[in-house]
């Protein structure tokens, strides 16, 4: 009888410890979980910022491309007006790309007003 006794004592010692691991296995579980929410929401922000940032750049490129076609055309024209002096006056742009005087004082100069 002892050893029955002996025997279910140590099975119940045995059972208190096994759903003491099966706790902390749980508690374990449940911490893991937690973290990996917080993980995976800090993954859903950080997409968000870089989506965000994405678009920024797509914008800033599309506002370069834009102002850089704008500088195209104005130089387009400033070169078609140059043209035109030249053509009028019989004066030539200097080969550094420096207008002459007569040009800066006829030309240049009334534009500069018209700004």
């Amino acid at each position: 009888m002892d050893a029955i006794k002996k025997k279910m004592q140590a099975m119940k010692i045995e059972k208190d410890n096994a759903l003491d691991r099966a706790d902390a296995a749980e508690e374990k579980v449940r911490q893991i979980t937690e973290k990996l929410e917080r993980v995976e929401e800090e993954l859903r922000d950080t997409q968000k910022k870089m989506m965000q940032t994405e678009n920024d750049l797509d914008k800033a490129q599309e506002d370069l491309s834009a102002a850089n076609n704008s500088l195209e055309e104005k130089e387009k024209k400033v070169q078609e007006s140059a043209e035109s002096f030249d053509l009028r006056f019989g004066h030539h742009v200097s080969v550094n790309g420096a207008f002459p005087s007569s040009f800066r004082r006829h030309v240049w100069s009334p534009l500069l007003l018209c700004i």
